[in-house]
Parts: C-alpha cells; sequence; structure tokens
C-alpha cells in the first residue's frame, strides 16, 4: 500500500490535482468555453463514490479534495492557464500525463487499477451529464467528448 511518505510535497499535490485535471478537461471536451457545474458535480459525485468503495486506497481517499475543487469550478494545481478551448484542454491533459506518470511509481498495481477505473468513470459521467441541445436534450455525448475518454483511457492505460 502507498503511503504519503513515497510523495514529496509538490508530488503530493500534483497527485491530488488528478480528478480536478479530469473533471475539469472531460467538461471543456465539448468544445465550451466553461465547464458546467451539473457536469463538474456528476463527476465529482464518481470520484467520491469510489473513495468510499476503496477504503485502504490513501490517493482516492485524499481525491476527494480534488473532486470537490472541480465541483468548484476550479481546477486544482491550475496556474498560467490558457483562457479556453482546445489549448486549455490540450494542457489539462498535459497536467494529467505528467501526474500519472508520477503516481504510476508511488502507488501499487492494485491502488493505480483503482485509480483508472473510479477516473475513467468520473470523466464518462461528465461528458454523458448533459447533451448540446436546449435545456441538455440531444445525443450526450459529442465526437469531442468520445475522443477525450479515448485519450484519457490511453493516458490512463
Amino acid at each position: 500500500m502507498a503511503t504519503r511518505e513515497r510523495f514529496t510535497d509538490e508530488q503530493w499535490e500534483q497527485a491530488r490535482a488528478l480528478p480536478g485535471l479530469v473533471l475539469m478537461a472531460a467538461s471543456l471536451s465539448d468544445g465550451k468555453a466553461l465547464p458546467s457545474l451539473r457536469e463538474l458535480k456528476a463527476g465529482s459525485d464518481v470520484v467520491l463514490a469510489g473513495a468510499a468503495r476503496y477504503p485502504e486506497n490513501l490517493l482516492l481517499q485524499q481525491l476527494e479534495e480534488g473532486a470537490s475543487a472541480a465541483q468548484r469550478g476550479s481546477s486544482a494545481g491550475a496556474t498560467d492557464r490558457p483562457e479556453g478551448g482546445e489549448a486549455l484542454r490540450e494542457a489539462l491533459l498535459q497536467d494529467i500525463e505528467l501526474a500519472l506518470a508520477l503516481v504510476r511509481t508511488r502507488i501499487t498495481t492494485e491502488e493505480y487499477v483503482q485509480l483508472r477505473e473510479v477516473l475513467e468513470q468520473a470523466a464518462s459521467a461528465v461528458v454523458e451529464r448533459i447533451g448540446p441541445g436546449f435545456l441538455g436534450s440531444g445525443e450526450k455525448v459529442s465526437e469531442s467528448e468520445k475522443a477525450f475518454v479515448d485519450r484519457l483511457r490511453s493516458l490512463l492505460a
């Protein structure tokens, strides 16, 4: 089992930012300039449920703060970000990739599998929450959202 001592303070903050980064990137994957609070809440709820499902996973227990930050509409650890659109989404994906590379070396395989499951489910909950039409109607997942989820899955693999 991973312990907090396996991370420096900076690495810990980077790891704890993962849910906020994933939820924000997923919310922006539809091409809209601002994330939807309903989408962020749907993803945050999945992260919180995952933490409850895996109480022995230290990192998942700590991710609750990152999920809560995303639910409030702020990406934990986000600084000097592009204003929006594809550039912001790409910056978030780069941060996700860096955080995952770090985390993989500091937690067990079982813990990583649990983390991967929770983050994939959270991203899916975000993109499936609201359709593009009036009051969220229409096809729930756009092509750009599908592409984001596929890319996230490849980063998590």
